[in-house]
Order: C-alpha cells, then structure tokens, then sequence
C-alpha cells in the first residue's frame, strides 16, 4: 500500500491528467467552434500550467522511486 504522501502523488497526477484530457478534447474544441477567442487562450494557458505541474509530479515520483522511497 502506498504512503498517504506518495497515494497524493498519484491522485494529483491522475486529476491534472483528466483536466488536461479534457481541455485538449472537448474545451478547446468547443471554445474554438464557438468562437470564443479569449476562452480559447485561457485554456492554451492552463493547458501548458498543466503540462508543467504533470511533468514537476512525475518527476517527483521518479525521484522517490529512485531513492526506493515511492511505496
């Protein structure tokens, strides 16, 4: 069984990855269909923040696992 620490890890990542899934797949699309060009930049901005936070977490988990501490 995970750590609660490391369990938090996973859950973020796999909520931000929704999020993101969901921006690239319906958001945007709908945004840019409607017309709505500031909508559409604001979900170009929180795309990327997603892309980056993922990414910091991965790496995060990478790290523990590295040093045997991800369990």
């Amino acid at each position: 069984m995970l750590s609660n620490e490391n369990y938090s890890y996973v859950k973020l990542l796999h909520m931000l990855s929704k999020a993101l899934w969901y921006i690239r797949n319906h958001a945007k699309k709908e945004a840019e269909e409607a017309e709505h060009g500031l909508s559409v930049e604001m979900y170009n901005e929180i795309e990327q923040d997603l892309e980056k936070n993922i990414e910091k977490i991965r790496s995060a988990i990478e790290g523990l696992s590295k040093e045997n501490k991800f369990r």
